[in-house]
């Protein structure tokens, strides 16, 4: 047998594999949106979302939680924020169960999406002087220069309409692990509530099959002739 057709045509299945290697860390940094208005203008819907609040200490309330998009279905924690003091988190997506983490408090829900097109990462504050920031940031083990920040400037407070800003991500596919730092910062009195947050948002993801690429049908295309021609010569 001709050594060279042999390596050729072992070396054809990996050279279409190597084609059609989806690239499962790709995503794309849309930008910023400044308030509440810019983002209801971006038309998505968001059914679940993982929650970062400043709350109010001692039970009765909570801090850490992951709901949907009119809180009917909530799971939740408490956590005690410390002023100025930075968090490690993490929301992770396998294809069904959300794990949000921060500092080693822990929530969970298995959802029905299997996947998700976008994270929006939203910072509110509504008392002067006080800051949310969401900061080095990594997904899928990429890192992603921008931030999420937002401080509140003005004497009289910081309305709804006025007083978050979207880090917008996108062409997100697939199971995700997004990691990050977070900060709350105030001054004065201590805020309760959700009047000093973050939410990471997601938007549902398109459940159909992407249509090969050329480069993926013409591996595909080579990697059958390969093995049909390697059929051939064993048995000649």
């Amino acid at each position: 047998m001709n050594r060279r057709f042999v390596a050729l045509s072992l070396s054809l299945p990996l050279f279409g594999v190597a084609i059609a290697a989806p690239q499962a860390n790709a995503f794309s940094i849309a930008g910023h949106l400044d308030g509440e208005q810019a983002f209801k203008d971006l038309g998505v819907e968001t059914p679940w979302a993982a929650e970062s609040r400043i709350g109010i200490e001692g039970p009765g309330d909570y801090e850490i939680d992951i709901h949907n998009s009119n809180f009917t279905d909530v799971t939740h924690q408490q956590f005690s924020w410390v002023n100025g003091a930075e968090y490690d988190f993490s929301l992770s997506f396998d294809g069904s169960e959300l794990i949000y983490d921060v500092a080693g408090v822990t929530v969970s829900k298995t959802v029905t999406q299997n996947s998700f097109s976008d994270l929006l990462i939203r910072t509110t504050a509504r008392q002067v002087g006080n800051s949310a920031e969401v900061k080095n940031l990594f997904l899928n083990g990429v890192a992603i220069s921008e931030t999420s920040f937002f401080q509140c400037q003005d004497a009289s407070g910081c309305d709804f309409w006025n007083s978050s800003q979207y880090l917008h991500i996108t062409d997100v596919s697939g199971p995700f692990n997004l990691t990050g730092t977070s900060v709350f910062s105030w001054e004065g009195d201590r805020p309760t509530r959700s009047n000093l947050a973050y939410q990471i948002k997601l938007v549902e993801g398109d459940d159909t099959q992407p249509v090969p690429e050329p480069a993926s049908i013409l591996g595909l295309g080579l990697m059958a002739a390969g093995a049909s021609q390697l059929k051939r010569r064993r048995h000649s």
